[in-house]
């Protein structure tokens, strides 16, 4: 078990292509979010569930607090900034909950290289994977300054922080398929992962 790493899942968005709210889609037979337990929530001791205050309320896995998104502008910014403004570990392992089938030995690989930057950031043949990273309590005043200006991107702050990156080479190490980065935004992708996830229960 982690104990100098938090988890922070991020609810999402309302998932208006998809017709529901990410956090309560059904993948098999459970919610995003209890998939997301099963397959890492038991790295961590500390462990939270980002979403916003109007969220329709339901219960959460075993060892996860609720914390509502400090300001309301809808982006996972915001969600990074509430998790790291109320961890009490230094660094916090940022997931989408959206990714329902991230690999544990890509969450260790993460947090064993989670001192070589302010920020640590997987890349999938994609690119950076800033939705699946580690991130510093020092990220927190660029962050705010970020959103002061109105910005929204994730990643409109790096240039203000250390930022470590993981290449393709060494994750796929750990997934060489990189199932990991697999999201869910459309009807085709939640169809898709009723299909993986018989294969990666």
């Amino acid at each position: 078990m982690v104990n100098s790493v938090a988890l922070a899942v991020l609810g999402g968005g309302q998932g208006k292509r998809i017709g529901k709210r990410k956090s309560r889609l059904i993948v098999g037979t459970r919610t995003l979010l209890e998939i997301l337990s099963d397959r890492v929530g038991f790295l961590f001791q500390e462990k939270y569930y980002i979403s916003k205050t109007s969220e329709e309320e339901f219960a959460l896995p075993p060892g996860f607090q609720r914390l509502n998104d400090v300001y309301s502008v809808q982006t996972p910014l915001v969600g990074l900034y509430t998790a790291l403004l109320n961890a009490n570990s230094h660094r916090v392992l940022v997931l989408a909950c959206d990714m329902p089938f991230v690999k544990p030995q890509l969450i260790k690989l993460l947090v064993k290289e989670s001192l070589l930057g302010d920020v640590v950031i997987p890349c999938s043949s994609r690119g950076p994977e800033p939705l699946l990273a580690v991130y510093n309590k020092k990220c927190l005043q660029p962050i705010k300054e970020s959103l002061e200006k109105g910005e929204k991107r994730l990643i409109s702050f790096l240039g203000a922080v250390k930022v470590h990156y993981l290449g393709v080479e060494e994750i796929s190490k750990v997934d060489p398929e990189e199932i990991s980065f697999f999201n869910i935004n459309t009807r085709e992708d939640l169809e898709k992962a009723q299909e993986l996830i018989k294969e990666n229960v």
